[in-house]
């Protein structure tokens, strides 16, 4: 397999805190990954500096072959909108714009294509996971669910290689939270990179590979082919 990630010998400190303690990590092309954890232990910190989010203390993050320590903020922009798709527990869309904007914006900013070209392909992404009525409406009129899964094409809308989503679930209740995985074991079979956080154990435990941290440190990684 082609290694997309990696990461050798991370920290992150705030202040005097020190987050994230020397973590090394690979994730190849077609990975699922679940980063598992206690509270404060350090998965949101690390799946920020992996995606190049956030930058790191000291250490390497390449993505793509890129060397995300070595970039600047503008080429760290270019990377996240040309390769990586993000969703987050809070599905920061914006409130200016309806369902189906806020799901090319991204695609907008990147200037991949035109308009009419976004459009279908966000029409086609709608379609695929269920909320293609809500395409003209405002995103008051759509519930939790669909809002994760109008976030969910909004990551896709740009063919990125990898995702990142922080707590997907997080906000919805078990039958959306279902939904949304089943999305996204699509999304990995299609050969698209997830690496996400959770502190849903039905959603770990049933993920192709989980790394588990403990106060900054990789306790555990494991994959279910392995158990």
């Amino acid at each position: 397999m082609t290694t997309i990630l990696s990461a050798r010998n991370v920290t992150k400190a705030f202040g005097d805190n020190t987050v994230l303690h020397g973590i090394s990590v690979d994730i190849d092309a077609g990975d699922m990954v679940a980063i598992t954890g206690p509270s404060g232990s350090g998965k949101s910190t690390l799946l920020y500096a992996l995606s190049g989010m956030d930058s790191v203390t000291s250490g390497q993050v390449t993505l793509c072959g890129e060397d995300l320590t070595q970039l600047s903020q503008k080429e760290l922009a270019r990377l996240r909108l040309t390769h990586m798709g993000f969703v987050f527990q809070q599905i920061h869309l914006l409130t200016n714009l309806n369902v189906l904007d806020n799901i090319i914006f991204p695609a907008f900013l990147a200037g991949l294509a035109p308009r009419d070209e976004l459009v279908e392909r966000a029409q086609e992404l709608m379609q695929n996971l269920g909320v293609e009525s809500l395409a003209r409406r405002d995103i008051t009129e759509a519930s939790g669910g669909q809002l994760q899964r109008a976030g969910i094409c909004r990551a896709l809308i740009n063919k990125p290689r990898i995702i990142f989503a922080d707590e997907p679930t997080g906000a919805l209740d078990s039958e959306n939270s279902r939904q949304v995985m089943d999305i996204f074991r699509d999304i990995n079979a299609a050969g698209t990179t997830i690496v996400m956080v959770t502190h849903d154990e039905d959603i770990a435990s049933s993920s192709p590979r989980r790394v588990h941290l403990v106060d900054g440190l990789v306790d555990y990684d494991t994959r279910t082919d392995e158990q």
